[in-house]
């Protein structure tokens, strides 16, 4: 399913979304009349809205074992960050995270990235 950010400089929780971090928002495909409404009564700009094609999802077990096993890495981020990303240019925010954590992690944030994106 497709789900977009929403981003407000109000800074406040957006009636009937879920807050990610303070001033935005996520939705989903569903919840496109309510932001038209919110655009078309002036609190959010089309350009407030990030929209993401596809669909990830894990049972909350499985995301646990593969975590135990090392397939993911869990860290702390900023909401600054997430903030800064859906106000200038997110495809930085992986590089960018990457980099604070160090170490190794620094190093293959100067990778290339294989999928030429």
């Amino acid at each position: 399913m497709s789900i977009f950010l929403m981003w407000t400089t109000a800074g406040k929780p957006l009636k009937g979304f879920e807050e990610v971090v303070p001033g935005v928002s996520f939705g989903l495909r569903t919840d496109l009349e309510k932001a038209s409404a919110l655009m078309k009564n002036g609190v959010v700009n089309p350009e407030d809205l990030k929209f993401y094609v596809g669909y990830s999802a894990w049972d909350h077990d499985q995301l646990l074992s593969e975590i135990d096993a090392g397939y993911w890495v869990v860290t702390s981020c900023s909401s600054g960050l997430i903030t800064d990303a859906m106000t200038t240019d997110p495809s930085r925010l992986w590089t960018e995270i990457l980099q604070l954590m160090g170490g190794h992690y620094s190093e293959l944030s100067k990778k290339p990235k294989e999928d030429g994106m």
